[in-house]
């Protein structure tokens, strides 16, 4: 199985850091580009509202003077409709009305029995032209007096001036001014009426007419029509940008206005990437506006770019610093992994702690210097509880190595003999024995002890004061104020209980405590299991070499008990040069070991009288023997033989 790549943490942590850094300057763009583009859109629609506020306005601007004026003159007698084309009086009111109001093309009165005159403003020449109108022509009357008369043109000069009359008989005929719509809706409505803006029919001008019929004389009315021309320059004006395009349309999807001349409603139509509004703006008109959003996200995009240009400086500042701290955060973390490797390496020195402002880098240098402790305690137990030979110091090195591991402040080793558990070494963390007469453990009163022994299971807990009692330690348990207990059940490879371990606590030990008690608990119990084993082996080899020795001394009277004053003798000869402070033995020193090899040496000096005959070991004196006599008897019939010879010859 091919092993991951691997890279050091700084440059996970660099990388991260620059991803974050670009993910978040790429989301802050896309926040202000979507922010920007969506402000600029409300900013466009509001300023298309606040253009077509303005251009309403404008309207009201244009109109309200005008509708004045109607309701001031609309009440005077002047405003009869004379029967003698030439009376001057409207004609002046009228031509007062144009003068004062240049939005105004044209003003006329129309009543009851179709009478009607007009007085029109001929400021265009495109107007004179179709007109026909004399040089110098500045005003044209339109007179009807009855409907079945001719109608009069009359072109008049700047000072009223009669310039050319003529007369239209077709006019009168095909023009009514009580079947104008201006006429009726005044006569139903009453008052002032608006009409909805249209092209005017000889200059194709933008405009409307104004009415009005006075409640003093309900059946004449006064009329004006009003111009429009000045919203085309009004829109130009108000253009947001070289491409924005404005126009008025009204209810039938007419093209009123735009803000250039021959534009075309074809050219409003909604199109991608264009920014489209339609607002109302009175008099069934609609205000449509569209811009290129390109042109209004100009701003916006040199704003983006102006931030991806410091989202990219502030990139190239924080790289380095990035680089330092991640170098800072690993560094600490580097030093936990050269310790890691030391406890692998079962190197248990002190280390210094890693100073980090890293909460979690602080709890795992403290959990690896837990780690440790912990694991050179373990080791140290095992090594000690391996290495000591001595049954009897076992159990003390037991709990001397114990107790402090487990933070325990005394203890109590009860080892298993004849179906009981009795105590055989108690201990304080400091060193000093616990001569107490403890009774033994089994089938105790003590629910925490009895519990761990059924279950064969490492428990920790409180115990009261009477728990204390009952298990023989009140006194001590007083003395050094302990109230918890650890209570550790050792068995041997056969499953079988050889013993417990009482550990006594300060206070209810911590569930780390117990957990590391229970992992010591096979070691110590492999520990007390291999020393009884060893220490059955010795007796049963010290029995045998004693057996070896009593049957040697057995096979004669005369050396009896040699063999079992030689190891006495041997050993006090040993010690003597042991004790010896000066002479040549002085610095003569036995080891527990030597010891071990003396003594056994001294049983066994006269093995080899095993194999010895009898004839050897069996005499009073050093050339006595015991030997068979048949060779005598053949020595004697060998003589017999040779004297019989000799006597013969």
């Amino acid at each position: 199985m091919n092993q991951a790549r691997q890279y050091p943490l700084r440059l996970h942590l660099s990388t991260l850091f620059t991803a974050l850094v670009l993910l978040a300057g790429g989301l802050v763009g896309g926040y202000n580009q979507w922010a920007l583009r969506t402000q600029v859109q409300a900013a466009t629609e509001l300023q298309a509202v606040q253009i077509a506020e303005r251009t309403a306005a404008e309207l009201e601007g244009l109109l309200r003077p005008v509708e004045l004026a109607l309701k001031v003159l609309g009440r005077g007698q002047q405003l009869d409709v004379p029967a003698d084309l030439e009376d001057s009086a409207l004609r002046d009111t009228l031509r007062t009305l144009l003068d004062e109001q240049p939005q105004l093309a044209s003003v006329y009165v129309g009543d009851a029995q179709g009478r009607f005159y007009l007085l029109r403003s001929l400021t265009h020449e495109a107007l004179r032209q179709d007109l026909k109108a004399p040089a110098g022509s500045r005003y044209l009357a339109q007179h009807i007096t009855t409907h079945n008369e001719a109608a009069r043109y009359t072109f008049l000069a700047e000072d009223l001036r009669t310039l050319l009359t003529e007369q239209r008989p077709d006019y009168a005929k095909r023009f009514d001014p009580r079947q104008r719509p201006w006429y009726q809706q005044t006569q139903r409505e009453g008052g002032l009426i608006r009409t909805a803006p249209y092209r005017f029919f000889l200059t194709q001008q933008l405009g409307l007419t104004l009415a009005w019929a006075s409640p003093d004389f309900p059946d004449r009315v006064l009329g004006a029509d009003v111009t429009l021309d000045t919203l085309t320059e009004q829109l130009r004006k108000q253009r947001l940008t070289p491409g924005h395009r404005l126009a008025l349309v009204n209810a039938k999807e007419e093209l009123m206005a735009a803000d250039e001349p021959g534009a075309k409603l074809s050219e409003f139509s909604a199109r991608a990437g264009w920014q489209s509004s339609r607002i109302p703006v009175g008099l069934g008109l609609t205000l449509w506006s569209q811009v290129p959003e390109a042109e209004l996200q100009e701003g916006a995009r040199a704003a983006i770019t102006r931030s991806l240009l410091i989202t990219l400086a502030l990139l190239a500042l924080t790289l380095p610093l990035t680089l330092w701290l991640a170098r800072r955060i690993t560094r600490s973390l580097q030093r936990l992994s050269e310790q890691a490797r030391a406890i692998k390496r079962f190197e248990f020195e002190a280390q210094p702690p890693v100073r980090s402002h890293i909460s979690e880098v602080a709890e795992l240098d403290e959990a690896m210097g837990s780690m440790r402790r912990s694991i050179q305690r373990f080791v140290e137990v095992t090594g000690v509880l391996a290495e000591e030979t001595d049954f009897e110091r076992l159990q003390l090195q037991l709990l001397k190595h114990t107790l402090p591991a487990v933070d325990a402040q005394a203890g109590v080793l009860y080892l298993m003999e004849d179906d009981a558990l009795l105590a055989r070494s108690a201990w304080r963390q400091d060193g000093e024995a616990l001569d107490l007469a403890l009774p033994p453990l089994g089938n105790s009163q003590v629910a925490l002890v009895a519990q761990a022994l059924q279950n064969d299971e490492t428990l920790g807990g409180r115990l009261s004061p009477d728990d204390l009692n009952a298990l023989g330690l009140m006194e001590p348990a007083q003395h050094l104020q302990l109230s918890g207990a650890i209570v550790v059940p050792l068995h041997n490879r056969k499953r079988e209980r050889i013993g417990a371990l009482l550990l006594l606590c300060e206070g209810e030990p911590l569930p780390s405590r117990v957990r590391f008690a229970q992992a010591l608990a096979s070691s110590a119990a492999t520990a007390i299991e291999t020393r009884e084993l060893i220490q059955a082996q010795r007796a049963l080899f010290e029995s045998f070499i004693q057996l070896i020795a009593a049957a040697i001394d057995a096979k004669s009277p005369y050396t009896g008990g040699h063999c079992a004053r030689v190891p006495n003798l041997t050993k006090a000869l040993a010690k003597a040069a042991c004790d010896a402070q000066t002479g040549p033995f002085a610095s003569f020193q036995l080891s527990a070991e030597e010891w071990e090899a003396l003594h056994v040496g001294a049983w066994l000096h006269d093995c080899g009288k095993v194999t010895t005959p009898d004839s050897v070991v069996d005499k009073a004196t050093k050339l006595e023997t015991i030997y068979n006599r048949i060779h005598e008897l053949r020595m004697r019939f060998e003589l017999l033989k040779r004297d019989a010879e000799i006597a013969h010859l």
